[in-house]
């Protein structure tokens, strides 16, 4: 068995930093939260808006707040191409979203939030040095950026870097030190590399932030049974399973097949 994967890039919110305490009638997105990317997941571009047959911006506009709600044109240009640019993002027009966050950047060009998201695009595009050159222009812009460090983990982890992984991963959690994302990465890293003692306090960190949190006692029963303390991970593998039955029916149904071996060759 193996830990639950490392979770994907973090999108960064579209709204812009200036309405971020006023309300608008932007749909709630799920962007503050961890973008899962499944592998099964075919990525289509639609094709580069220069080339198609579009409307003028006025048109487009009304279109978008017909679809979500909410009126781009009541922004400023820098604030209104990037929403546009994540509009197109989530629909994974990846060529038009480019587009937007280009010319968000001419007018906002220090925005470090810019970068993290065109590196999302570049990742989900299969290029992961693009990927990694906007990272660090976002981090170069905002040292203390910690979703961009954990991207720049997660990116290098899916390369079979590491060393660099491990190392973006402790910054992440340096400069947000109860994000259970980039905890969780780091924990998996220092297992696979044998650092079990770190490790399992990782995942006891994780548990303690968010006690409902089934990742983070599945895991820790990975390394128990990994470590030969079968008694403690069956007990974690059973907490897994009261928290995680109705979400991820498969990997639960898994799960207690696996605890009744375990508790099997714990009793012979």
């Amino acid at each position: 068995m193996q830990e639950v994967p490392v979770t994907d890039l973090i999108k960064e919110n579209p709204k812009p930093p200036e309405m971020e305490t006023q309300q608008t009638n932007q749909p709630e997105q799920e962007t503050e939260t961890i973008v899962t990317v499944t592998s099964e997941t075919e990525q289509q571009v639609v094709g580069d808006e220069s080339i198609s047959v579009v409307p003028n911006e006025s048109d487009r506009a009304t279109t978008e707040k017909m679809k979500t709600g909410f009126d781009p044109r009541s922004l400023d240009d820098k604030s209104r191409y990037f929403n546009i640019a994540t509009f197109h993002h989530r629909n994974k027009d990846y060529f038009a979203a480019l587009k937007y966050y280009e010319k968000a950047k001419r007018l906002d060009p220090t925005n470090a939030r810019i970068h993290n998201n065109r590196a999302l695009i570049y990742k989900e595009m299969g290029k992961p040095q693009e990927a990694i050159g906007e990272l660090l222009q976002a981090v170069r812009l905002d040292s203390n950026y910690g979703k961009a460090y954990n991207n720049l983990g997660l990116i290098y982890y899916k390369m079979g870097d590491g060393i660099n992984a491990v190392r973006y991963f402790e910054k992440a959690t340096e400069l947000d030190p109860a994000n259970v994302e980039s905890i969780n990465n780091l924990a998996i890293l220092y297992k696979q590399q044998r650092h079990y003692r770190r490790a399992e306090l990782l995942y006891r960190k994780v548990i303690n932030l968010e006690p409902r949190h089934p990742e983070g006692y599945y895991n820790l029963a990975l390394l128990y049974e990994e470590t030969g303390r079968l008694k403690d991970a069956i007990v974690y593998y059973n907490r897994f399973v009261e928290l995680a039955a109705s979400t991820r029916p498969a990997l639960t149904l898994k799960v207690r097949g696996h605890i009744q071996k375990l508790q099997e060759k714990s009793q012979s």
